[in-house]
């Protein structure tokens, strides 16, 4: 993922819910699921980058012992 721009993703969010006037319950529910997934996708590649900038460190303090 390029990088995090929460503006950007707030802007995402916002446009999935503000695409149709007076969407039907199955419609928001629609949306809310989409931006959730979207949520997930941040969430799961954030927490990735930072799984592995934590283990080039375990492994470069390992190399100094």
């Amino acid at each position: 993922m390029a990088d995090f721009n929460k503006e950007k993703a707030l802007d995402e969010l916002l446009a999935i819910f503000s695409q149709m006037k007076n969407p039907s319950f199955s419609d928001t529910m629609k949306a809310m699921q989409t931006a959730q997934n979207y949520l997930e996708v941040i969430h799961l590649e954030s927490f990735q980058k930072g799984l592995e900038a934590g283990l080039k460190k375990i492994d470069i303090e390992n190399d100094n012992s």
